[in-house]
């Protein structure tokens, strides 16, 4: 699963690409700016629904991950033929 935070507040894959996205719409920027300062927005506390939120993000990712399953099982069960592909994968580390 993409991490969502990290170690600091905006460190995860997750908010560094919805920050990335941002630069380029309008929307995005604008509710970022808006949880980054709430007190320069015309209300004067923290918003109630707040979309970037630790649970809310689990939600979508969990949301996303199941979409995903279930296209893949459709996939499979549409042409009866699955195939599993394993690859030996290790990071390598300079001692």
């Amino acid at each position: 699963m993409t991490a969502v935070r990290g170690h600091e507040t905006y460190d995860g894959k997750f908010l560094h690409l919805f920050h990335e996205f941002a630069k380029f719409d309008a929307s995005s920027a604008a509710y970022l700016k808006m949880l980054s300062n709430p007190r320069d927005h015309k209300y004067t506390r923290k918003p109630e629904i707040n979309l970037l939120s630790p649970l809310n993000i689990q939600r979508l990712l969990i949301t996303m991950r199941e979409m995903v399953v279930d296209k893949i099982l459709h996939e499979v069960q549409k042409t009866n033929v699955c195939s599993l592909v394993r690859t030996n994968q290790s990071s390598r580390r300079s001692v």
